[in-house]
C-alpha cells in the first residue's frame, strides 16, 4: 500500500498513464481507500478535462503557450544562472 505522500507525488503521472501496471493498481487501491487523495484526484483530473478542452478553443493568444511555459519555468525562481 502506498502512501498518501507517494500518491500525491505520482498523481499527475497516474493522469497521464505514465505508471506501470503495478504502480497504477497500488495507486487505484490507495484511491479507494482515501478520500482526501481521492478528492484531490478528482480536483486533478476535472481540471487538465478543463484545460485540455480550453486550450483547444480558438480565438487564444498567440504566446499563450510561451506565457504558461515561462510560468511552469520560474515556478521555483530564476534559473540558477539568473540569481
Amino acid at each position: 500500500m502506498i502512501t498518501c505522500q507517494e500518491a500525491f507525488a505520482q498523481l499527475h503521472d497516474y493522469l497521464d498513464h505514465e505508471l506501470t501496471e503495478a504502480e497504477i493498481a497500488d495507486m487505484e487501491k490507495h484511491l479507494d481507500r482515501c478520500l482526501q487523495c481521492c478528492d484531490k484526484f478528482t480536483f486533478e483530473r476535472q481540471l487538465k478535462a478543463l484545460v485540455k478542452k480550453k486550450g483547444t478553443s480558438e480565438g487564444l493568444p498567440a504566446n499563450l503557450k510561451d506565457k504558461i511555459l515561462y510560468a511552469i519555468r520560474t515556478v521555483d525562481g530564476p534559473p540558477e544562472e539568473q540569481r
